[in-house]
């Protein structure tokens, strides 16, 4: 490939940068709200404690998720804002590059004819003879300092040519590189951005998972305690009311009248002694 041919390919690609280049948006990730227990739960009180803690710690994990969701949203726009503009600069630079390359060579086109005739205008001054070919290009008769000379600014013009197409070459290159790599940056940090939230969402739910069961445990061996208190206390007030052989303090009543105030005081089960006699 020719190095015309070549500016043409980079002129190409770097217009078309922002249609493949980058990484492919991440799909954000299903908020989960699930809280299951990391071990079953047999314990009556721990379990009841935490079925009344779920909707609380539910909501919590629903409010991240949300927060989780919207970061990602925000890094996807963040992506798309960048390709568009790196996309945009590309294009602009690639299309300056282009017009500035055009407009060199056009100059090229109008300088080369006039240093040509120019030799030929100081060769004539100087006596040396100029023939015209018959397909209307100017020679010089013999060759010798003449046709030297006009070696010289042959090949003084092609490197001219080249150098002004190799600067432009370059220049593509190096705008195709960079808007690449600004392409790559976007993508990856889009990546690990999502990755990132991803995993801190899991961590949360991590963490919510053992603060509802290290709540349930404790307010579980609270129930319990406050029960087995409880049933003590209505022991002992049995015991003391049948040391004390004074009988029941409802004499005469009837049988479900004593349950009832037997029950009325807080206290459960069967009437103690001294209370149903």
């Amino acid at each position: 490939m020719d190095l015309a041919s070549t500016i043409q390919s980079l002129i190409g690609s770097n217009l078309g940068i922002g249609s493949t280049g980058g990484v492919a948006p991440v799909a954000t990730p299903t908020v989960s709200t699930a809280l299951t227990p990391t071990v079953p739960i047999t314990n009556d009180y721990v379990k009841s404690a935490y079925q009344s803690l779920i909707p609380y710690y539910t909501k919590l994990l629903q409010e991240n998720g949300n927060d989780v969701n919207l970061a990602i949203s925000r890094l996807k726009e963040d992506y798309t804002t960048g390709v568009r503009y790196t996309t945009q600069d590309v294009a602009t630079q690639t299309t300056q590059t282009k017009e500035d390359l055009d407009a060199a060579m056009a100059k090229l086109g109008i300088t080369f004819p006039q240093e040509q005739a120019s030799l030929q205008d100081a060769n004539n001054k100087r006596g040396i003879a100029v023939t015209q070919n018959a397909d209307g290009s100017t020679g010089y008769a013999g060759g010798g300092q003449a046709g030297t000379e006009l070696g010289r600014l042959n090949s003084d013009q092609s490197l001219r040519k080249e150098a002004v197409q190799r600067t432009a070459q370059r220049s593509l290159l190096g705008i195709g590189t960079t808007g690449q790599r600004a392409l790559d940056t976007a993508g990856q940090t889009l990546t690990r951005g999502t990755q990132d939230a991803v995993r801190g969402q899991q961590q949360y739910g991590e963490t919510t998972q053992q603060n509802i069961e290290q709540q349930a445990l404790s307010m579980g061996g609270i129930a319990q305690g406050d029960k087995t208190a409880s049933d003590l206390a209505a022991l002992n007030s049995g015991k003391n009311i049948s040391n004390l052989g004074g009988g029941s303090p409802l004499a005469g009543a009837s049988v479900a009248d004593r349950q009832a105030a037997w029950t009325a005081g807080g206290n459960t089960g069967d009437l103690p002694v001294g209370w149903n006699n």
